[in-house]
């Protein structure tokens, strides 16, 4: 298996930096309805923008009206409200390269939300014909919205078409087909028995990924100085604090070298979940799921199957209630 990419370090201000992006995450967050009242103001707001688009379309701020209201819907996913907005808007001439894949990202993503995933993947497929000379990272941050989509909705052959045509796009550059190749072979893992995971926590007490039949388990492979891992804790935090008594359980894999690196950073941070080393049984944990950066994220389904890889942030409270919803067979 290839090196995965982390650094085993953490220094006194990473923990400072972490403990301040949890409490202020855990303050913003604190009254319950927080999010709904936010998310009908935006949502009205985004109507009252899309009329003025459609309404205005010579005005000298058309350009920026147009990029808000994309990147809003697309930030709180709320693409689906905005699915005729971005027709109309790539039926026009005066749109960047930018600003196109934009809107393009928003309409396939909302044509997956309202279960027209083919037409979303063929949405996709059109954005790659122009990304070649391009960076990768948007169009690899769209593919993965899209893939983690198309996973939900079981839907195996999409998965596969979206990092297949993405690899072929970006042939030359061997960073994007090393990661379509690891997604690929994530996708073997897809709706089967997850490996399991057999060791010790931090705390000397047995875990065994197995013994959580019947509930939806997170497994997030993670080190102490990957910022991407850190960042997404304080909304962990708070998605197991709502949805643990519903059978939700997370299981942490540490990739640093050294035990008392992570053992320091739980004494500031603690994490209420379990979290184990990545030696012995938990390495080979890794390269069962084909683990080969990080952040990792896993999501087991009642039945211990894994039910969808990569799940980013802005999908995966959803994805957890989805999972919670179902009876186990």
């Amino acid at each position: 298996m290839s090196r995965i990419i982390a650094i085993h370090v953490i220094s006194a201000s990473a923990l400072a930096v972490t403990n301040r992006s949890v409490q202020a995450d855990e303050e913003t967050h604190a009254h319950n309805g927080f999010r709904a009242i936010v998310l009908s103001d935006i949502r009205a707001t985004l109507g009252r923008v899309g009329t003025y688009v459609a309404n205005t379309p010579q005005a000298d701020d058309i350009a920026a009206a147009r990029r808000w209201m994309f990147q809003t819907a697309t930030t709180h996913r709320l693409e689906a409200l905005v699915v005729d907005a971005a027709r109309r808007a790539l039926a026009s001439d005066d749109l960047n390269d930018s600003d196109r894949l934009l809107v393009r990202q928003t309409l396939a993503t909302g044509l997956a939300r309202t279960e027209r995933l083919a037409e979303g993947v063929g949405v996709f497929n059109d954005a790659l014909q122009t990304v070649r000379l391009r960076s990768p990272d948007d169009t690899i941050a769209f593919a993965k919205t899209l893939a983690v989509l198309a996973q939900l909705a079981g839907d195996r052959d999409a998965v596969q078409e979206i990092y297949v045509q993405l690899s072929s796009a970006y042939f030359l550059n061997s960073y994007v087909r090393r990661l379509c190749e690891n997604r690929l072979n994530q996708l073997e893992l897809l709706h089967r028995p997850a490996p399991n995971i057999s060791a010790v926590d931090l705390d000397g007490a047995d875990v065994a990924l197995n013994d959580s039949r019947g509930k939806v388990v997170l497994v997030d492979f993670w080190a102490t100085n990957c910022p991407p891992c850190l960042e997404e804790f304080p909304r962990l935090k708070r998605l197991y604090d709502r949805m643990r008594e519903q059978g939700f359980e997370i299981i942490g894999v540490s990739l640093d070298e050294d035990r008392s690196v992570v053992d320091a950073f739980q004494e500031r941070v603690k994490l209420p979940w379990r979290l184990v080393m990545n030696e012995a049984g938990a390495r080979a944990v890794t390269e069962a799921f084909h683990v080969q950066s990080i952040p990792s994220m896993f999501l087991i389904d009642r039945d211990g199957k894994i039910a969808a890889f990569d799940v980013q942030r802005s999908e995966l409270e959803s994805a957890v209630e989805q999972l919670l919803s179902k009876r186990s067979e």
